[in-house]
């Protein structure tokens, strides 16, 4: 499933990233970061056009503080 293979990615790549993206939310699919956000909202707005269950959003946060975002539902708005 491509929403377990891109978190697997994340927390694979979770300290890089957060050394990148320090608080930040980013938007992974196919296994790579194809958006950087500074608010949730905006990194859900950028990800309207992409299908639903292809992608995670997900906060870049150090290791014990994980907080993630699948796509299983679309938000309105």
């Amino acid at each position: 499933m491509e929403i377990d293979k891109n978190y697997k990615y994340y927390t694979e790549h979770q300290e890089e990233l957060f050394k990148k993206h320090k608080n930040k939310f980013v938007i992974i699919k196919d296994e790579k970061v194809i958006g950087v956000y500074k608010t949730l909202e905006e990194a859900i707005q950028n990800a309207k056009n992409i299908e639903a269950g292809t992608y995670i959003i997900q906060e870049c946060l150090q290791k014990k503080k994980v907080q993630t975002f699948h796509t299983r539902v679309r938000f309105n708005g």
